[in-house]
């Protein structure tokens, strides 16, 4: 059994980056995060050989560079990330979007809540679910 769960959060805003770091911090399940800030960072991360395969993947919709539908395509095209489980995290999402993050592969498309106690309380549901609840094959994520 695991017991330090990888994660990695895709978001630009340091306001909602420090709501998300805050709620994995004290939401009960030890896992180690990496952040990226922009769309292209966070594939070039995650596709790096140095790089070890997250658990989860919690990401932004909205970013400079590669939005997140655009990140979320490309990590389906790989066999080290095609089946990481990936949360959508945004606050300005039509239906449209929605279903379209769902078609590409997302897991969960999540509004971000407007009020921070209801965010942090919301990511924290997020990451307890996918580490404590969701099953998953050790090497799910083509890990080695």
């Amino acid at each position: 059994m695991q017991l330090r769960h990888a994660l990695l959060l895709v978001e630009d805003s340091s306001d909602d980056e420090a709501l998300s770091l805050r709620a994995i911090n004290t939401c009960g399940v030890p896992c180690t995060v990496q952040v990226a800030r922009h769309g292209n960072e966070a594939i070039t991360t995650i596709l790096s050989a140095d790089f070890p395969t997250p658990d989860l993947i919690v990401l932004d919709f909205h970013l400079p560079g590669l939005n997140g539908l655009e990140i979320l395509r490309e990590l389906r095209k790989y066999a080290k990330t095609r089946h990481v489980p990936v949360v959508k995290l945004s606050s300005l999402a039509s239906d449209r979007q929605v279903l379209d993050c769902l078609e590409e592969g997302a897991n969960s498309f999540v509004e971000k809540p407007t009020d921070p106690k209801t965010y942090v309380g919301q990511v924290a549901l997020i990451v307890r679910y996918w580490f404590t609840v969701d099953k998953r094959p050790d090497d799910a994520a083509g890990r080695q």
